[in-house]
């Protein structure tokens, strides 16, 4: 009887040995799968964070400083360059020069051949820019079809022959690529005095005093 006993007993006790040990097992495997879950959730709030932080914000402010058209940097990026090139002439005499640049008749294109032939013009003005400027250049699409071109570190001379450069390649190879097209070009080179709105305004003048005597040409500010 004893024996029996001390038996049933030995059997119950290890049931329950082998019952608290399963559920020590699934406890643990719980808690592993909790925390492989956990390591996956962080690393998806990872992956997010950085599109998010990266990604996207690269390309929101890719898109707050670039013409949507022709890739080129916009207006409002320009202005913020353009006083941080006063800002290097005053405390570095570094000099610099504007060159202001608008398609001639540009209605005309758009009226002959269609707004998506005059869109195709742009882009290819913006082409040639980019493929004239230095690499400390700014290229910009100011407006319209007026474009500027911030040249940092260069005298007027310099400043002539990259805009008859760039003139002369317009005129020789936008027929084959679009339409025939011609730019009017104005150079400032920046002085002391200048406000930013003086320096624009004064190559803009200087390029439509090369409109109005004929178009197709580069005017120097200083030479008028």
């Amino acid at each position: 009887m004893l024996l029996t006993q001390s038996e049933e007993i030995w059997v119950m006790t290890n049931n329950l040995v082998s019952y608290v040990e399963k559920k020590s097992i699934d406890t643990i495997k719980r808690i592993y799968t909790l925390i492989l879950l956990f390591f996956v959730l962080v690393v998806v709030l990872g992956v997010v964070q950085f599109i998010t932080r990266y990604i996207i914000k690269d390309k929101i402010e890719f898109q707050a400083e670039h013409d949507a058209l022709t890739g080129l940097y916009n207006r409002y990026y320009f202005f913020r360059e353009h006083d941080k090139a006063i800002d290097n002439f005053l405390e570095q005499y570094r000099n610099f020069a504007l060159l202001m640049i608008d398609i001639d008749k540009f209605k005309d294109i758009n009226d002959t051949f269609g707004h998506e032939t005059g869109d195709k013009a742009l882009q290819f003005l913006a082409y040639a820019l980019h493929e004239h400027c230095r690499k400390n250049d700014l290229a910009v699409r100011y407006g319209g079809e007026e474009f500027i071109i911030l040249l940092q570190e260069i005298d007027a001379d310099g400043a002539y022959k990259i805009a008859e450069r760039i003139r002369t390649f317009i005129e020789k190879n936008s027929a084959e690529a679009v339409v025939p097209i011609t730019v009017s070009i104005g150079i400032c080179l920046y002085k002391k005095g200048y406000t930013p709105s003086s320096h624009i305004d004064n190559a803009d003048k200087a390029m439509y005093y090369a409109k109005q005597t004929g178009r197709n040409k580069t005017v120097d500010f200083d030479a008028l």
